[in-house]
């Protein structure tokens, strides 16, 4: 929930700002910041704006795609939240041959075939800039928790080797710091005893 509330917030901030300098700023941010892509299409599919560089990433997504969806979020108070897995999108039942809408064309977006992908979110929000409607799509992924999880464990792994290969080498050097004067000590003890 955490990551939809920023995707949603990017969005308003993005909406609010359609006409004003600061909208680069914005893309560029919301990419390098959040690792959300924003792309934002014309009515007719073309794409005006995005926020591409080095950080960017997006889905690959067919023009009759963004038709269906920009009409999909008409009928949806002007927002739409698609949750992606794998091979499918996956969208609310309510959608099912309602308004006599075709079913969604097969996406381009990217794939896996484990169950484990990540799961990516596509929100889309109907917006006006200069005075003519405009598609936002905004687009993230979520990694999975056992991703996570499993990097924790290798990293933790490494960690745990280091300290305890750290603390012999402290072990050692402090075995020897502690039994030199105890050594010496005890030559001189012998020599001592030996009437040197």
């Amino acid at each position: 929930q955490l990551r939809i509330g920023t995707v949603k917030n990017y969005a308003q901030s993005i909406t609010r700002n359609l006409d004003d300098e600061k909208l680069d700023e914005l893309l560029r941010q919301a990419v390098q910041d959040e690792r959300i892509s924003v792309m934002i299409y014309d009515a007719a599919g073309n794409e005006l704006r995005s926020s591409e560089d080095h950080y960017s990433f997006r889905p690959d997504i067919l023009r009759e795609e963004l038709a269906y969806l920009y009409r999909q979020a008409e009928q949806n108070q002007g927002e739409l939240m698609l949750y992606m897995r794998a091979d499918e999108i996956r969208v609310p039942e309510s959608w099912v041959g309602d308004q006599g809408l075709p079913p969604m064309p097969r996406s381009a977006f990217p794939r896996r075939a484990d169950n484990e992908s990540p799961v990516s979110i596509v929100y889309l929000k109907l917006a006006q800039m200069e005075g003519q409607p405009v598609l936002l799509l905004l687009y993230t992924i979520i990694t999975p928790i056992s991703t996570t999880v499993d990097t924790i464990r290798v990293q933790l792994a490494f960690i745990l080797i280091f300290f305890l290969l750290l603390s012999a080498l402290l072990a050692w050097l402090l075995s020897k710091k502690i039994t030199k004067p105890s050594v010496l000590l005890n030559h001189s003890a012998k020599r001592l005893g030996e009437g040197a």
